[in-house]
Parts: structure tokens; sequence; C-alpha cells
């Protein structure tokens, strides 16, 4: 039986291998590779956009320090 989830996968939930056989243990059919899901939830767009801007502004001053090098 499969069943389509929708929502966000948590991160920064640290899982050492007891915990995780635990959950593991928790249902017989459970993939070995589960992730944990904030059921429901959605990007929001000023986070996303947030992050899209600082990787742009990352990369701007990542090649003006190349272009200083090599001037």
């Amino acid at each position: 039986m499969t069943k389509d989830l929708e929502g966000l996968v948590r991160f920064g939930v640290d899982l050492d291998s007891k915990d995780r056989d635990k959950l593991a243990g928790l249902s017989e059919n459970l993939s070995p590779d589960f992730v944990i899901l904030s059921g429901g939830k959605k990007p929001t767009f000023l986070l996303s956009a947030g992050m899209f801007v600082g990787g742009l502004a990352l990369l701007a001053v990542a090649g003006l320090s190349m272009a200083k090098k090599s001037a």
C-alpha cells in the first residue's frame, strides 16, 4: 500500500542510530532511509526569496574576489 505525503523535510533533527532504530521499529514496513516531515507545511516565499538573494550575493562577492586576484 502506498500513500502520497506532502510536507517539509525536517532539518536539524539529529538522530543517533539508537533513536533511529527505535523509530524504525514502530512500523514493519517503514523504509530504512525514512525522513521526518512536517506534514502539510509549505515553504514560505520570503524565506525562499531571502535564500536566493543571499546566494546571489555570495556569488557576487566570490566573483569580485576572483576578479581582484586576477588583476
